[in-house]
């Protein structure tokens, strides 16, 4: 697999991505990623909300928001809280001698040198290895693929009880595709350039 440039996986600050999800094909809510440039990188602010309805009633709801700081393609803290369907998980990070430490309601735990979540606004900064996950910091073993036909790219992210698709456009991520429970499909659709009314 070709490494990443570094002039890009460092200094590249990414466009606000603005996405509508879909629980097969029906529209369940959104997921907005914001991002900040700071000196050698950037800051990201990842904020999502889900309502799955059935005959009008809600039977199951999502909520998360993490902020995200970047720097030289390294995750360097991470503060994340979510409310899935009433289950609580929060990540925090601090610095200690040994370097980054990850903090969930469950336990503490070294991070690896230079520490990636599920970037998937970066196909640069997505390698096979470990990545953590933003919502429980637990840390998930994954192998990528990425294919190329003209203008467009698309990855696919798989790994134990993962199998997620991304795709891209001109260097920008337009789409995600991931298996759900129940045989189901999450689907993230690009929105356009900014937030739809009432978000």
């Amino acid at each position: 697999m070709a490494e990443a440039s570094p002039s890009k996986s460092k200094s590249f600050v990414p466009e606000n991505a603005y996405f509508r999800a879909f629980l097969n094909d029906k529209a369940i809510g959104w997921h907005h990623y914001e991002f900040t440039p700071i000196e050698d990188g950037y800051l990201l602010e990842s904020s999502a909300n889900y309502r799955v309805k059935i005959l009008g009633l809600t039977v199951y709801r999502y909520q998360h928001y993490s902020k995200e700081r970047w720097v030289n393609g390294c995750l360097q803290a991470i503060s994340s809280d979510t409310d899935d369907n009433g289950e609580a998980f929060m990540v925090r990070s601090g610095q200690t001698d040994n370097g980054l430490e990850i903090v969930t309601e469950k336990d503490r735990v070294q991070a690896p040198d230079c520490l990636k979540s599920f970037a998937y606004w970066s196909p640069d900064l997505l390698q096979d290895g470990v990545l953590m996950n933003s919502q429980n910091g637990e840390l998930e073993t994954v192998a990528i693929s990425k294919s190329k036909q003209g203008t467009s790219e698309n990855l696919l992210i798989e790994g134990d009880d993962i199998s997620v698709s991304l795709q891209f456009e001109q260097g920008r991520w337009v789409s995600l595709s991931a298996a759900a429970p129940g045989g189901r499909t999450l689907k993230y659709l690009e929105q356009g350039k900014g937030k739809a009314a009432g978000e």
